[in-house]
């Protein structure tokens, strides 16, 4: 395990982060360390609006993993649109179903109270199994903020071992961002002092991770002891299974922490050149595309908030999306992006038209364009990854 702490960190007061040798020699440690700040500006123990019963003690502890561990600025030239980070709680107390209503009332509440904030817009919590669809939308929680529904929802979802995160849109490095936070319980058997994991499956997540707290990672090597080699049986597992969904830009990333852990940063450095490419760029503009198709149905009915507007939004459109886009397709003679154009030209008329009406019809039309305009984006950012 080592502790990293790069010049450029140091000029903008950040703290070190820590990990395995394979996950620092990847990661982007500024900007990760940079989203670790803005996260502990918005820690759940400050959205707490009653106190955990006093049989109940919680640590945690906040990582970045998987393909948020590899997002350097220079691949693409500007910062990424999407930060993925998992938010582990450690409880102890007497009675594990009664832990996890209070762990689901407390991540509720944080959202909730998030939401109140005119910087931030929370869209819900989501599973593993439909990123699309909520599980639970924070528009129907706000109608009735005590609908015991709501939690039960949580609950259950943690009972049939889904992963579940918390999606919402706010301004990090002075871009939008779309952020997701894991949301996971372990809870500490009373008799044999071991954490029982909600989690169906023991993943490559938890064992390649940055951590921004020395006493972090110490904690959770006392949790889980950290073994990279039983850690790669679960990585190889991860790039089959996201090949096998044609998944090609995610499974490369893990790909690269595999190599990194394998054969060394020299090698790494090699094979993560690939991202210095069109397929990177296009990955995070299908990105882009997904986030305003979930930030569009917001402004239907004429709302704002804070620095979100419609016009803000198509303004944003314009310039982080439908610009480079249409210069992607301009400069490069590449035959994947000019078969590309024809059908980008098309989505971006439509999304145009919509967006000039912008009647409550016309923006779900709009939202339902950017959605499709960002699955197609990714398959062909991977086609080209290939």
């Amino acid at each position: 395990m080592f502790q990293l702490l790069t010049p450029r960190m140091r000029q903008f007061s950040l703290q070190p982060v820590y990990g395995l040798s394979c996950v620092l020699n990847v990661s982007s440690a500024f900007e990760n360390a940079n989203f670790f700040t803005y996260m502990m500006s918005h820690n759940w123990r400050n959205h707490l609006d009653k106190g955990i019963p006093s049989s109940y003690s919680i640590s945690d502890l906040l990582t970045v993993t998987g393909t948020s561990l590899i997002q350097h600025i220079s691949c693409i030239q500007k910062p990424y649109i999407e930060k993925t980070g998992v938010w582990d709680f450690i409880m102890k107390g007497p009675d594990e179903t009664i832990g996890l209503q209070i762990f689901s009332d407390i991540i509720l509440r944080y959202a909730l109270n998030l939401n109140r904030r005119e910087d931030i817009l929370v869209s819900g919590f989501f599973t593993d199994r439909d990123h699309v669809n909520p599980l639970l939308e924070i528009v129907s929680v706000e109608v009735n903020r005590e609908n015991m529904r709501h939690r039960e929802a949580l609950v259950n979802a943690y009972m049939t071992g889904e992963r579940v995160y918390l999606k919402f849109f706010s301004l990090l490095e002075d871009n939008l961002k779309n952020i997701n936070i894991y949301f996971a319980l372990h809870f500490i058997d009373p008799r044999s002092m071991k954490p029982k994991p909600l989690a169906n499956a023991f993943t490559c997540d938890d064992v390649y991770r940055q951590y921004f707290r020395r006493e972090d990672l110490l904690l959770w090597n006392k949790l889980y002891p950290i073994a990279p080699a039983k850690g790669l049986p679960l990585l190889e597992q991860r790039i089959e299974e996201l090949l096998a969904n044609g998944e090609v830009n995610t499974a490369y990333k893990y790909i690269i922490i595999k190599s990194a852990y394998l054969y060394g940063a020299s090698t790494c450095v090699k094979i993560e050149k690939a991202l210095f490419s069109y397929g990177e760029k296009l990955w995070n503009n299908a990105k882009i595309a997904s986030m305003i198709s979930f930030l569009l149905p917001f402004f239907k009915e004429g709302r704002t908030k804070g620095a979100f507007e419609l016009s803000t939004l198509a303004h944003f459109y314009e310039d982080a999306l439908k610009n480079e886009m249409l210069g992607l397709i301009l400069e490069y003679e590449n035959h994947l992006l000019e078969g590309l154009g024809v059908s980008v030209k098309a989505y971006f008329k439509n999304i145009d038209e919509a967006l000039a009406e912008a009647s409550s019809n016309s923006i779900l039309k709009a939202s339902q364009n950017f959605r499709k305009l960002s699955e197609l984006l990714q398959t062909q950012g991977d086609a080209y990854l290939l």
